[in-house]
């Protein structure tokens, strides 16, 4: 299961790595996440973050949602028939919030403690490959010896290994959809305040400002699609690896319980 997980991670990698690095990256060499502390790697993220994620999505989002509930409180009732306050303006306030908004705390947390993050997380793939490399020792193997992937967790390996790519995709189609209706946060900074004539203006302006728009969007879910499956992978991995070594502590407490095999150090 493990080559399933790294087969994994390094899908995600191959997808992602042409864009800018996050704090805890992963090395498809040694199969290890990896802590980036330059402020020279990190530009491309900060950019992410504070303007593609914040400037552009988070504050006017957060600024729609102050507009509703301004015209609740002048109107005394909800304002349905404003163009901004339709459910579905109110399902991308809340995903642009949530998921936009959630990924600057959860990535600037992975910045602060990305070494301990890495330590903690490396320790537990260490420790899976030393217990791999002691069983097979027990059960005279070559040491690198792993079982061969079946049918199914090369199957899983393959249907996970396009979540990124798919991802990747999604992100111009959300984009098309949220600016055809609507719902991108600059339409609402313009039409909401400024509210220009745009019949007064030519047609490439009013294409332009829409393709900046849609461009922005795409741009954030990309960039909260890969710090979201990041996380997931951090975590979800992590924890897979813990109870698997302790899993195969039991067994190898078992193997040494009923054989009497002294335990052999230093195994790498």
């Amino acid at each position: 299961m493990a080559q399933v997980i790294h087969q994994i991670v390094d899908s995600y990698y191959e997808t992602f790595e042409k864009f800018p690095k996050l704090p805890i990256i992963w090395s498809r060499q040694t199969h290890r996440i990896v802590a980036v502390r330059t402020f020279k790697d990190l530009i491309g993220w900060g950019i992410e973050c504070v303007f593609i994620l914040g400037l552009f999505v988070v504050v006017p989002k957060f600024a729609q949602f102050i507009y509703i509930v301004q015209k609740y409180l002048q109107l005394g009732r909800y304002p349905a028939q404003d163009e901004f306050s339709t459910p579905t303006q109110l399902l991308s306030i809340a995903a642009a919030i949530l998921g936009c908004g959630g990924v600057i705390p959860t990535s600037f947390f992975g910045l602060l403690f990305n070494r301990e993050i890495v330590h903690t997380g490396n320790l537990l793939y260490n420790m899976e490959e030393v217990l791999v490399t002691r069983e097979n020792i027990l059960h005279h193997r070559a040491e690198n010896y792993r079982d061969k992937l079946t049918s199914k967790e090369a199957l899983l390996a393959k249907v996970l290994g396009y979540v990124p790519l798919f991802g990747l995709y999604l992100a111009p189609v959300v984009a098309i959809f949220a600016v055809v209706n609507g719902l991108d946060p600059l339409t609402f900074v313009v039409d909401g305040y400024f509210r220009p004539d745009w019949r007064r203006y030519q047609l490439v302006w009013f294409l332009g400002f829409k393709a900046f728009s849609m461009v922005m969007v795409t741009a954030a879910v990309i960039s909260a699609s890969k710090i979201w499956l990041a996380v997931a992978c951090i975590l979800t991995f992590s924890a897979w690896f813990l109870q698997h070594n302790i899993r195969m502590l039991r067994k190898d407490y078992d193997v040494v319980g009923s054989e009497g095999v002294v335990w052999i150090r230093n195994v790498r």
